[in-house]
């Protein structure tokens, strides 16, 4: 029996037992090896930030709060030795996920997480204090020349292929060479099927993320939505607040007219009546004033009427008539 012909979870078992650096270079054996080796190597990736998240816990629940006696602690390089780890974590994750997610290339460099892995065991074996500097050399080397090497070599290609990429990697036939047709169709299949399911789990992975964004969207649309109609409500108290006073000063307006109609009624009532006029008595210095009114002139009245133009000939009268009329015109509109 072939070893291509072994299932993936069984190859996956058997190249855990040898190191990351040994699996980065079977990665050339065939297209299988090479699609097995790449989720071991990103497995190993993973694995390595929860070991390193794991003891520097650790580390860090036996050191003091205190940052002065943190300093004197014998387990205070072991923290700092944690801490350079973490960065170089975090440089490496941002130099390799970002395509690893896009299903562009895996964690390339093996080599790397061994030597992470050793610096790891021997922080957390070693009690006694240790040189930062000499035990992060070796680290920082083979990690600072992985980084460069990808973005100098390697991913200028994958910026012009990132698009298209994946789509091509996932649908690229892998075959084992060199064995029967009937282990070849085996192989394949099997193959297929977990060539199928990393697929289907990108896919899924894709449509989660486009459905949070859609959340977020109608979160945001529902706030907006809710800003709208209260501001709506607002104006309509508004409006119906400008309706009331409209109404009130219609009323208003019109109670005056009513009013201004009835005062003019008065007004064109009141000069209808004839001007008062001054009437001589039976005495030659008294004399005394009557308003003659139409329907009840007597004979007397009469006498006088006839000699009121002869007396309101003079300019001094004819004011004293008018002086009396204003008079009585302004008692009637009082």
């Amino acid at each position: 029996m072939s070893l291509l012909n072994l299932p993936d979870d069984v190859l996956e078992k058997v190249l855990s037992y040898i190191s990351y650096d040994e699996v980065s270079r079977c990665r050339l054996v065939c297209r299988r090896i090479n699609a097995v080796s790449k989720r071991v190597l990103n497995r190993g990736f993973h694995r390595v930030e929860r070991y390193h998240a794991q003891c520097l816990r650790q580390v860090k629940s036996q050191l003091p709060r205190r940052e002065s006696e943190r300093r004197k602690h014998p387990l205070a390089r072991h923290c700092d030795i944690l801490t350079a780890v973490e960065t170089r974590l975090s440089l490496l994750g941002m130099t390799f996920m970002k395509f690893i997610e896009m299903n562009l290339c895996c964690f390339i460099p093996g080599k790397v997480l061994d030597e992470i892995y050793k610096v790891l065991r021997y922080v957390t074996a070693e009690q006694t204090s240790v040189r930062a500097h000499e035990v992060l050399q070796e680290l920082r080397d083979l990690s600072s020349m992985a980084m460069e090497h990808f973005d100098e070599k390697i991913s200028p290609a994958f910026r012009k292929r990132k698009e298209t990429g994946p789509k091509i990697i996932a649908g690229m036939p892998i075959f084992a060479p060199s064995v029967s047709s009937h282990h070849s169709k085996c192989g394949s299949s099997r193959h297929g099927n977990s060539d199928h399911r990393h697929k289907w789990k990108e896919e899924v992975k894709s449509i989660s993320q486009k459905q949070r964004g859609n959340l977020k969207e109608i979160h945001t649309l529902k706030q907006k939505l809710a800003e709208v109609t209260k501001s709506n409500a607002d104006l309509e108290k508004k409006v119906l607040e400008l309706q009331n006073l409209l109404s009130t000063h219609l009323e208003k307006v019109k109670e005056q007219d009513l009013r201004i109609e009835v005062i003019s009624r008065r007004v064109g009532a009141d000069t209808s009546f004839p001007p008062p006029i001054k009437v001589p008595g039976t005495s030659g210095s008294m004399e005394t004033t009557a308003v003659l009114t139409t329907g009840t002139v007597n004979q007397d009245s009469t006498g006088a009427a006839e000699s009121a133009p002869q007396s309101s000939s003079h300019p001094q009268k004819r004011r004293s008539h008018r002086q009396q009329n204003e008079r009585a015109r302004k008692r009637l509109k009082k």
